[in-house]
């Protein structure tokens, strides 16, 4: 089985364009006047609830509580499994995650 073709950055930046076009007048899905996310928020439920969910909402949840000089540094290796996770799954995961890659974030 032949590997699936890798998108040009052209195709990326129109899929963000979409994504972002799609959620314009969606709120953002973390309330830092309350230090509290929303899961079910559109723009990151099916991320949520998807194959990298549990770890995504970890690494978030630990961002929100951290008490780091530089907030969430301490959230690093959750981090890092969200995005191995990515990696494994991207039609799962935002497209914005898929422009870190192609540009080797």
């Amino acid at each position: 089985m032949s590997k699936p073709r890798k998108q040009t950055s052209a195709e990326i930046d129109a899929e963000i364009s979409a994504y972002d076009l799609k959620y314009k007048n969606t709120p953002p899905f973390i309330d830092f006047k309350t230090n509290t996310a929303d899961y079910t928020n559109p723009r990151v439920k099916s991320f949520a609830e998807g194959k990298c969910g549990i770890v995504f909402i970890e690494s978030i949840d630990c961002f929100l509580k951290s008490q780091e000089e530089y907030r969430g540094i301490d959230c690093y290796d959750l981090y890092k499994k969200v995005w191995r996770c990515c990696l494994e799954n991207p039609e799962q995961c935002p497209p914005v995650m898929k422009r870190m890659e192609h540009d080797g974030v």
